[in-house]
């Protein structure tokens, strides 16, 4: 329980360090332009997730076994549907165009079974839940005068990535499977990378804010394994894209 809120803290943390970026920057790009712009609070739900994740090669050119080693280099899977929540800073550029930046927390959940022989014929599966924090600078545009309430956005900057429990959930099968009694042999390090987004929704009247979003997450994990007499390792690209809806209210400044 007490690594669970552990986790829970810090990737609470990097949200609310992300958000509070995101304000500092708006407030100090935009401060004494007369128009104070406005603040977007949003909750999304990740309907269809596909995850493509390519194994590389360890130090003496072989495919690492850590991130599962059964089937080939590259593994894709859907992951489960998930929920997330941010906020967003827009200014006015012009009638039609508003630019800002904005911070989301999307929520942990399971995307792909990594696959592991078991040692006696059979398949051992681990299941990697991750959760991704993007940062961004967005545009976005409203190109229909007859219908000013239809949008289209773009955003783009950098995703923290973190992977939960993928440690400890390795590191179990390695010690119950083929190194009993290493301990913690299991070091897995998850990297962020490049953010990308495109929606396009309406705004209604009185500040209600429809969109439907395709986002794209660039990430990798190092992984290396400490047992008595030896070591290894083993590295992945790991790319995610998503399809959500998002439902949002708009406070003006």
């Amino acid at each position: 329980m007490g690594a669970f809120l552990s986790k829970m803290r810090g990737k609470m943390g990097k949200f609310l360090l992300a958000l509070l970026t995101v304000l500092i920057i708006s407030s100090s790009a935009f401060a004494g332009n007369g128009s104070k712009g406005e603040i977007n609070v949003k909750v999304g739900l990740g309907l269809f997730g596909s995850v493509n994740m390519e194994e590389g090669k360890d130090e003496n050119g072989n495919l690492g076994y850590i991130l599962g080693y059964v089937g080939d280099a590259k593994h894709s899977a859907t992951s489960n549907i998930g929920t997330s929540f941010g906020a967003e800073y827009l200014y006015p550029v012009s009638s039609v165009l508003k630019a800002g930046v904005g911070a989301e927390y999307m929520l942990s959940r399971k995307m792909i079974s990594l696959e592991y022989d078991d040692g006696s014929g059979g398949y051992y599966k681990v299941d990697m839940s991750a959760s991704y924090i993007p940062v961004y600078v967005t545009v976005q545009a409203n190109p229909l005068k007859k219908i000013p309430g239809i949008f289209i956005k773009g955003n783009i900057g950098y995703a923290f990535f973190n992977t939960d429990n993928l440690n400890k959930d390795i590191t179990k099968f390695f010690n119950e499977t083929y190194f009993p009694g290493d301990g913690d042999i299991v070091k897995i390090n998850d990297k962020g990378g490049l953010y990308f987004a495109f929606s396009a929704g309406y705004e209604f009247d009185f500040g209600l804010l429809l969109d439907l979003s395709y986002s794209y997450f660039q990430s990798s994990l190092d992984a290396r394994t400490d047992y008595i007499g030896g070591w290894d390792t083993s590295s992945a690209k790991f790319n995610y894209g998503l399809l959500g809806m998002n439902a949002g209210y708009k406070f003006k400044l």
